[in-house]
């Protein structure tokens, strides 16, 4: 597990607390807001462009091919498959990890007031009437995440590989194909997200350090 993890937007700044030392971080140049670290900044979306342009000319270039020239899935083409789904898998665990610790690498110590405002307008809190980092919604995250995990088993073991099936049967390639990388990686992808980018247990308990007075913050003159 990381030691410094994303606590939400403050001031329009990343805003992070380091597990070890209970300090309360952001990025070191928090008065622009569209320097590195910044979620909402145009440097952390960079890599979410790029995947998808990438993906979109890949879409559209093999949809043209089946127009012009139908064709049948062939054994050879599983590699490609295979690769498709390794790439959709890593390049949305990259794109994550670039939207929430592209600026973890240089941080400063935050003040109360970025923090407050990070922990405020979280998601995690969303429809939540009290916005208080209470045992049962560590209860409620901690069976979803296991309910992800027995989900991902199934996937992983069953249905990934059954989306190799058409290949050795050699069916007609359908648009509806393209679906696949993207399905089949949702749940690993939401597995990684939760469990080492955006831990929302170890957020909760974050919150419950600051509730309690123990979040270290920077001194204000």
């Amino acid at each position: 597990m990381r030691k410094i993890i994303y606590i939400g937007q403050g001031s329009q700044q990343s805003i992070y607390y380091n597990t070890r030392t209970r300090e309360a971080l952001t990025t070191e140049s928090s008065n622009l807001p569209d320097s590195e670290g910044a979620i909402s900044s145009k440097k952390s979306k960079w890599s979410w462009i790029l995947f998808f342009a990438f993906l979109l000319v890949a879409i559209i270039s093999i949809w043209i091919r089946s127009l012009i020239m139908p064709f049948r899935l062939s054994e050879w083409m599983i590699p490609i498959h295979l690769a498709a789904i390794l790439f959709v898998f890593i390049g949305s665990v990259y794109g994550f990890e670039k939207l929430f610790y592209s600026g973890a690498k240089s941080l400063v110590p935050a003040s109360e007031e970025q923090f407050k405002d990070a922990v405020e307008s979280s998601t995690f809190w969303r429809k939540s009437p009290d916005k208080e980092p209470t045992v049962d919604k560590i209860i409620l995250y901690l069976f979803v995440i296991l309910v992800l995990l027995f989900v991902f088993v199934i996937v992983v073991f069953f249905a990934i590989p059954a989306t190799f099936i058409p290949y050795y049967e050699q069916e007609w390639f359908k648009p509806s194909m393209f679906m696949v990388p993207i399905g089949a990686t949702i749940v690993p992808i939401s597995v990684v997200l939760l469990l080492f980018q955006n831990n929302p247990i170890r957020w909760i308990l974050a919150v419950r350090k600051y509730k309690q007075g123990k979040v270290l913050f920077r001194e204000e003159k």
